[in-house]
């Protein structure tokens, strides 16, 4: 192995390393202060709605973002068509969960969740629009850049 490729993986996995070590301090800090603000019903509703973004998540990436980090020679075409259908994926989503909205509401019982649902969703679609950006810094090995 090249000293080159040495140094940039060693790079690259301390970029990822603080990256996800960042991710999982501001998640905590930002779950205390949002049980602090809200009462302890309305914090659960609004962290059971992150089930559905973590399944969203998922779905618009459908495993095509590692595999244009595993495939040689991508082409622009590619990237670009991937982008669009994650894209299209999250829009996808975000209007089933919409629709879905007062069946969500009304399996916790409560009402007042329907409108943030609709609105809390939207970060599906704001999602949709990052994996390829994520995908391209990851295969060049700037994870520095990515967080």
């Amino acid at each position: 192995m090249s000293k080159v490729l040495k140094e940039k993986t060693t790079k690259g996995l301390f970029w990822n390393f603080i990256d996800k070590f960042g991710q999982q301090i501001f998640n905590i800090v930002s779950g205390i202060i949002l049980a602090r603000i809200l009462s302890p019903d309305d914090y659960g509703l609004t962290g059971s709605l992150a089930v559905f973004i973590a399944l969203s998540n998922v779905l618009i990436d459908s495993g095509f973002g590692r595999a244009l980090i595993n495939k040689k020679g991508v082409t622009a075409q590619e990237y670009s068509t991937v982008f669009y259908f994650n894209v299209a994926v999250g829009v996808i989503i975000y209007l089933v969960l919409f629709v879905l909205a007062p069946y969500i509401a009304a399996f916790y019982k409560d009402e007042r969740i329907l409108d943030v649902t609709r609105i809390y969703f939207i970060v599906i679609i704001i999602n949709s629009f990052s994996v390829i950006q994520n995908t391209l810094l990851a295969r060049e090995f700037r994870f520095r850049e990515a967080t």
